[in-house]
């Protein structure tokens, strides 16, 4: 009861600092005191007018204030908002998907014309993550501006990281971009004429050709007889009737999935479709198929190099330790999709006709793809 007690002796006059202190201490029956007591969750903490939200690190803590109702959209002294303030301030990855997935504005321009998106490819060391979260989201990669130090002019996204040569921003905009609006005609998503006379524009086209390539390959992939590998991947609204219906359709559709990831079409999206599939797996299915994986592996000693071949007797004993998430990668690392998918759909291990057809559409020459296999064990 102190709180309480020293609360009211002292009036109305800390209950702001009061309720910073209990949200940044995650109390949440102070906070749910203060708040009925006249508390502002809104109220600014700094000359810069910024909000608790604006401030906070923790995406637990960012969680508590929208619970509580904080303004997700709130604009301080140089209208930044939450959003702007986790991109610049380099937040863990979870903030911005914790605001985005509370209706966060994807695209608020701030006092200087720019974008949450702007100040995540501008920093020198771009998160990956949080390019990614802000493009799924919606994220414009040519809007807003970034005021040029040698010129006056105005920049996008996807101008700050070519003018910069930063092949590496610019390639994780059109990976998500892409991805997130997709055409057959995907040039009209992604002009990339203005940039001809830069260095990195031949290898930026080459990589965009290449993008195209594997979704389309994942619009004719089959993942079973009703749903094509594009339908998993593009939409969250994919029904699991539209995947399995009984033990013997979840057990082909695990097969499926794992022997797409391992056949290493994708190269550029394997991840996200590994993440897409892994989601919608069961565990018991994976242990079903980690029961008939050969766990093998080579080991140094003062006689040479061994191999060490384990008994599958100890795979589901193995199980039983890890996650799910952790469960899958292990399987990955040893799974032969020949050898150990009953699946009688075809795993194709090129794209030739795909690259044709891009060709064809675009009156250019065809590139290769990598067909280094680099799923391991994470």
């Amino acid at each position: 009861m102190s709180f309480i007690n020293t609360f009211f002796r002292n009036g109305n006059t800390n209950k702001n600092k009061e309720l910073e202190r209990a949200v940044n201490e995650r109390n949440c029956d102070e906070i749910k005191i203060l708040l009925s007591t006249g508390a502002d969750i809104n109220h600014t903490v700094n000359r810069n007018l910024d909000t608790m939200l604006h401030t906070t690190k923790s995406a637990g803590i960012t969680r508590d204030l929208l619970g509580y109702s904080a303004n997700v959209n709130a604009r301080n002294l140089f209208e930044k908002t939450p959003l702007h303030s986790a991109v610049i301030d380099g937040k863990h990855p979870e903030v911005v998907k914790t605001l985005l997935e509370h209706a966060a504005d994807v695209d608020p321009k701030d006092s200087d014309g720019c974008t949450p998106l702007n100040y995540a490819v501008k920093t020198n060391r771009p998160n990956v993550e949080v390019i990614k979260w802000l493009i799924m989201y919606g994220a414009d990669i040519g809007a807003g501006k970034f005021e040029s130090f040698v010129v006056d002019d105005h920049f996008s996204p996807l101008d700050i990281a070519v003018l910069n040569d930063d092949t590496t921003s610019a390639k994780i905009l059109i990976k998500y971009a892409l991805l997130k609006k997709f055409c057959d005609s995907f040039t009209k998503v992604i002009d990339l004429r203005a940039y001809y006379r830069w260095k990195n524009y031949f290898a930026l086209k080459r990589y965009l050709n290449d993008c195209g390539a594997e979704i389309l390959r994942m619009k004719r992939e089959k993942i079973n007889d009703k749903t094509t590998l594009s339908q998993v991947i593009l939409s969250n609204v994919v029904p699991r009737e539209a995947l399995y219906t009984d033990e013997e359709g979840l057990k082909l559709f695990t097969e499926r999935s794992l022997s797409i990831i391992a056949s290493n079409n994708y190269p550029i999206y394997c991840d996200v479709i590994s993440e897409k599939l892994r989601n919608r797996l069961e565990v018991s299915s994976l242990i079903n198929v980690l029961r008939t994986v050969q766990i093998s592996f080579s080991r140094k000693d003062p006689n040479g190099e061994k191999k060490v071949v384990l008994n599958l007797d100890i795979n589901p004993i193995i199980a039983k330790y890890m996650s799910k998430n952790d469960l899958f990668n292990f399987i990955l690392a040893f799974y032969d999709p020949i050898k150990h998918s009953t699946v009688q759909l075809p795993i194709q291990s090129n794209i030739p006709k795909f690259r044709a057809e891009l060709s064809k559409r675009l009156c250019e020459p065809s590139t290769s793809s990598s067909g280094v296999k680099y799923i391991k064990l994470a």
